[in-house]
């Protein structure tokens, strides 16, 4: 409605009535306070003071989807005319629920937004708040880049200790192979110079048990080298 006490003033007002409850002279006296908001050009002035996020909006939307107020202003499209973007859709979506959030495309300003509105208690009118998708992903951005950089710090740490610790165990591996190929070789050589030897000899272990002999020794003691094997050397006779 128009300021009443204005009006030629181009500004319009939002009526607010408040019940009061009193006890004057003894007797209980019901008394109904109206409060006259003020809207200069689709916005309430003191919305500029309201501590709000950077990009953020509120808005003041009738419940047939009319836009009453809205700060920052709509740039796409015009107060007092019915609304089709994603709050007024979430508003017929939930024709009675007291709250709801919604997201997509905002027509008022042609803006994928998140927001949420919550009924005006005893008036046709809801009153909401968007933020920006944009903002939102950059809020997103800003908070995870300390957990994305150091998990892509110890991702790359760990693959760096794995090829490292890979390749340390393939360079013992080799190591290992070149030695086993060493005392294979020596012992080739070994049983070459064993069998090759005029004299008759008999090798043993630690223990004392025939671990070879050679044709000389194996005809020598008259026994097969398979029969010779394993047995312990004090009890072979030359």
């Amino acid at each position: 409605m128009r300021n009443p006490g204005h009006p030629h003033h181009p500004h319009w007002v939002v009526p607010l009535f408040l019940g009061a409850q009193g006890t004057p002279y003894r007797h209980s006296v019901v008394a109904n306070v109206v409060a006259l908001l003020p809207l200069q050009h689709g916005q309430f002035p003191f919305w500029r003071n309201l501590p709000l996020p950077a990009l953020s909006s509120v808005f003041l939307l009738c419940r047939d989807g009319f836009l009453e107020s809205r700060y920052p202003p709509p740039t796409q499209s015009t107060f007092g005319a019915p609304q089709n973007g994603i709050a007024a859709q979430s508003i017929r979506a939930h024709p009675q629920a007291r709250s709801a959030s919604f997201y997509g495309l905002a027509t008022a300003v042609n803006q994928w937004r998140l927001g949420a509105w919550n009924q005006v208690r005893g008036y046709p009118l809801v009153a909401g708040v968007g933020l920006p998708r944009s903002f939102l992903l950059a809020a997103w951005w800003n908070r995870m880049t300390g957990p994305l950089a150091a998990m892509l710090a110890l991702l790359l740490l760990s693959t760096f200790g794995y090829w490292t610790f890979r390749r340390i165990g393939e360079d013992r591996q080799r190591e290992r192979s070149a030695h086993d190929l060493m005392l294979w070789e020596a012992k080739e050589r070994a049983e070459v110079t064993l069998h090759s030897i005029g004299d008759g000899v008999i090798t043993t272990d630690t223990q004392g048990r025939i671990t070879d002999v050679n044709p000389v020794a194996e005809s020598m003691l008259g026994s097969a080298r398979s029969d010779i094997l394993g047995q312990s050397a004090g009890d072979t006779r030359l």
